[in-house]
């Protein structure tokens, strides 16, 4: 054990004001790095705002083509997804009291899937049963195949910007 008469540091004043510098440059950093965050939070926001209104759209433009009833099915599914709806109807849980302890009843994917990449890929799944029906011919230009594809490049190469290092 070190006793207090031998333990004679230099200066604790200048320690102190090291640390104190040391934690302003940290935080300063925090408060760039935060902002650059936040800013490319808002444009990915942005980007997804109109999103599940439009697929709403180009499904109920594809049910009125004239295809077939299961190709309405696999679109109103997906767009269920899209909107965060649940697909098909669960059973309910396990209360805490039947808990058996294993990871088994741990291991659930989200059922959401509202996540952005969630979001394209279902997205670009709808794009495909659209574009594989000859029937889908509809007026508005934003739901449009070319449009519907223009729209996933778009979303694609912001999705490579938003990418945090």
């Amino acid at each position: 054990m070190i006793q207090s008469s031998t333990l004679q540091p230099k200066n604790h004043i200048e320690c102190f004001k090291q640390l104190k510098k040391f934690g302003r440059s940290a935080l300063n950093e925090v408060i760039v790095a935060n902002t650059a965050y936040q800013r490319t939070t808002n444009e990915r926001e942005v980007v997804f705002e109109p999103f599940k209104r439009l697929c709403t759209r180009i499904v109920s433009s594809f049910e009125i083509c004239g295809t077939t009833k299961q190709a309405v099915q696999d679109a109103r599914a997906i767009n269920k997804k899209i909107r965060g709806n649940k697909v098909k109807v669960i059973a309910p849980a396990a209360s805490a009291q039947e808990y058996d302890g294993t990871d088994e009843q741990m291991k659930k994917i989200s059922q959401a899937q509202q996540g952005y990449d969630n979001l394209l890929a279902n997205f670009t799944r709808l794009a495909e049963i659209v574009r594989k029906e000859p029937l889908y011919k509809p007026n508005e230009t934003e739901l449009t195949v070319e449009s519907i594809d223009g729209l996933i490049g778009q979303i694609k190469e912001k999705m490579v910007m938003f990418r945090m290092p």
